[in-house]
Order: structure tokens, then sequence, then C-alpha cells
């Protein structure tokens, strides 16, 4: 059935340089996280961000009481 609206489609390459290219994008973002951020200090790091007290970080409002 499908056979016949395939085979002389023009605009199949697109989805599948879509799929490509996230496939692609993909495995670069997996291979960083897995690779890259397992050797490194960065992920302790980030991993503190949230959980940093540092008022330093926060710009303080001037004129405003609470």
């Amino acid at each position: 059935m499908f056979k016949w609206f395939f085979q002389d489609n023009e605009y199949l390459m697109w989805p599948l340089a879509g799929l490509f290219l996230f496939v692609i994008a993909f495995a670069a973002v997996l291979f960083y996280v897995i690779v890259v951020l397992r050797k490194s200090d960065e992920v302790k790091r980030m991993a503190s961000l949230p959980l940093d007290d540092d008022s330093d970080t926060v710009p303080e409002e001037k004129g405003v009481q609470v």
C-alpha cells in the first residue's frame, strides 16, 4: 500500500534528514554527559549550584521592603 506513495515522493528526504540530525545531536549530548562530565569536577560544581547559599549571587533590589 505504501510502496506507491514512497516510490515517487521527492519530499521523503527531509523527514529522514531531520531524524538523522536528531539522532546525531542526541548522541553528541549523551557522549558529552557520559564521557566528558564524568572525568571533570564540573559535575560537583553544577550539582551544588541549587544548594549554594552565597549571597553575592543574588542581586539586591533597592527600595523593596518586606
